[in-house]
Parts: structure tokens; C-alpha cells; sequence
């Protein structure tokens, strides 16, 4: 007995399969960001906001803001909807490079509320995560602070 009893029959399997994803990938090429420590934030996935509710940021990211946008929530605005994770009222998109690195660049999303007054591209940012995929706070820094002593600068500051 013929697995295939045709050539079309064939190829739709091999179609199928490939829609799924299978073969599965054995070993995935290293990135140019791999060993870095921000590798783990240069990814295409943005960081998302949470409230701070009492907790102090794990480690703060130094940035210099490239753009801030409204967040689109997609096709219809359904990513917008206050029933999916991550979509926040008057969300915004900021993102940034990370100062001290060369190329990595990271966008954060948070509701606009939750973003320093008036926050402008090229202005420099300072991220408080609490993990690799969440920020709880977002501090602007003044102009005096060197790049060098944000993260200094930051710790001395409330997260809230």
C-alpha cells in the first residue's frame, strides 16, 4: 500500500506541515545579541507595564526614547479591548535604545497615565523591570544625571 496515491496528495501533506511548523527547528541560530546582557530584552515582544503595588524593581535600563505612539491595537482596534491581555486604556508605545549598548532597541507598552509628563523622542528614560518582560516604572531622569549614574539615580527614586 502507497502512503500517497498522488503527487498533489503529496504536496498537500508537505503544505500542511509546513503550515504547523513541522519539522520542528532542532537548534536555532545564535543571534548577534546572544551573550550580551541585554539580550534578553532585544526582542520583537515589547515589555509590558505593570502597576508597581509595592514592589522594587529587580534592575533599571537606561534609554533614549526614539519614538512614543499611541498603540493601535491592531485590525479594528481589537487589541485595544479592555478584555485581552495587555491592552491598556490610552496605551502608548515607547521605544528606545538601550544606552551604554550599541544596537539593541526596546519598546514598552503602558498606558499613557503611566508615562512621565510630556515624554518626547530623544529624551532619556530610565526602565525599572521586575522581570525580563515586565517594567513597573518609567523615570525621566534630569538632564544633570550622567548616563553612567541613571541607574543610581533611579534606585533612589519611588516606584510607584
Amino acid at each position: 500500500m502507497r502512503p500517497y496515491r498522488s503527487t498533489a496528495a503529496m504536496l498537500v501533506s508537505a503544505a500542511l506541515l509546513a503550515t504547523v511548523g513541522w519539522p520542528p527547528a532542532t537548534h536555532a541560530a545564535p543571534g548577534p545579541q546572544e551573550g550580551s546582557s541585554m539580550s534578553s530584552l532585544a526582542k520583537t515582544k515589547p515589555l509590558l507595564w505593570q502597576a508597581a503595588a509595592g514592589r522594587k524593581p529587580a534592575r533599571f535600563v537606561p534609554i533614549a526614547v526614539t519614538s512614543v505612539t499611541p498603540e493601535t491595537g491592531g485590525s479594528f482596534g481589537i487589541g485595544q479591548s479592555p478584555s485581552m491581555a495587555g491592552a491598556y486604556p490610552d496605551a502608548r508605545n515607547v521605544q528606545g535604545r538601550a544606552l551604554n549598548e550599541t544596537v539593541h532597541i526596546i519598546t514598552v507598552r503602558a498606558p499613557a497615565t503611566a508615562l512621565p509628563q510630556g515624554l518626547a523622542e530623544g529624551q532619556r528614560l530610565v526602565l525599572g523591570l521586575v522581570d525580563d518582560e515586565h517594567v513597573i516604572c518609567l523615570l525621566a531622569p534630569p538632564a544633570n544625571v550622567s548616563v553612567d549614574s541613571l541607574a543610581d539615580w533611579a534606585e533612589e527614586q519611588p516606584c510607584e
